[in-house]
């Protein structure tokens, strides 16, 4: 008898390859184009071409979809704001979104009742939230973009990566504190509450998917149902914020090349550089953005548009 982490799996196995010919068009089109190395404005053109099949790439249809939800021992008043203010058109990824033409949704994982990384769900209800995930890409368009407003997914997030490190989670979390500067409080307390979350625990799977069970929240299995979604329709993902980092991370540690249609589009700080860069990961964005969810994503758009342009 199968498992839902079984069906999801075979999915993943079946996940298709990008469209090489259309980079191989774009390049006779434009002898500048470099698509070894996948650099600078060519290279995003590149890359959007494989990904939507053509050889004249667009994001004319961009869409954004924040993930919304909360952890045990976090307020969940900000997200309700956010949300209220994203539904008004209030929020400051709204205003970056009416500039450059993009489309804005926010998805509702169940804020209202905080997700308890302490209370490990089982397969089916990990599933259920990767499948919710998968409706972000409803709308369709020429490309994705992923963020989340989630208090307290710091420590899932991280929790997620740290695990999926060889050797023991506590000794992998020192390499992870030399990246952090001394003056980020909230960091160090979020990698001390880290430390405790792993002190005592024995033989953890290194099973990608059983440590997405126990560490991941809502919006971290959302955001993989999102990125496997996406690569099933071949629709070009850009991301920004941990939750969607530590899906990518996850993705590839279990099925390595899935994320290929996905980019960063900003880094959140050092240490998100720093995971992204292990994952193969550069940002299209070069410094944090740090204007609230969505927005790193909302900006690398118009680069993306630039791109295109070409």
């Amino acid at each position: 008898m199968t498992s839902p982490f079984d069906d999801l799996r075979l999915v993943l196995a079946q996940l298709p390859e990008g469209d090489t010919c259309a980079a191989k068009k774009i390049c006779a089109n434009d002898e500048n184009i470099m698509v070894d190395n996948g650099d600078g404005l060519h290279g995003l053109k590149c890359w959007l071409g494989v990904w939507q099949g053509t050889e004249s790439p667009s994001v004319e249809e961009a869409h954004i979809c924040v993930l919304a939800s909360c952890y045990a021992g976090y307020d969940n008043e900000s997200v309700k704001t956010f949300i209220g203010d994203a539904s008004r058109g209030r929020a400051p990824v709204n205003r970056l979104c009416v500039d450059r033409g993009v489309g804005l949704r926010v998805l509702e994982l169940a804020p209202d009742i905080p997700y308890d990384i302490n209370a490990p769900w089982g397969q089916a209800d990990c599933m259920a939230a990767v499948a919710f995930g998968m409706e972000a890409t409803a709308a369709g368009g020429h490309l994705l973009a992923l963020s989340e407003m989630a208090p307290g997914n710091l420590v899932s997030a991280l929790a997620i990566v740290v695990s999926l490190e060889a050797g023991d989670p506590v000794d992998v979390l020192k390499r992870y504190e030399e990246q952090v500067s001394v003056s980020d409080e909230t960091m160090h307390k979020v990698l001390t509450e880290l430390r405790d979350l792993f002190i005592g625990k024995v033989n953890v799977s290194k099973d990608p998917l059983e440590i997405l069970r126990i560490y991941g929240g809502r919006e971290v299995a959302a955001s993989v149902g999102a990125i496997i979604a996406a690569r099933s329709r071949r629709l070009p993902v850009i991301i920004d914020g941990w939750s969607a980092l530590a899906a990518v991370v996850l993705l590839e540690a279990e099925s390595p090349g899935a994320t290929e249609h996905v980019q960063v589009a900003s880094y959140v700080d050092a240490l998100a550089e720093y995971v992204a860069c292990g994952a193969n990961k550069r940002a299209l964005l070069g410094f944090p953005v740090q204007s609230g969810a969505g927005c790193g994503n909302a900006i690398s758009v118009g680069l993306l548009k630039a791109a295109c342009d070409l």
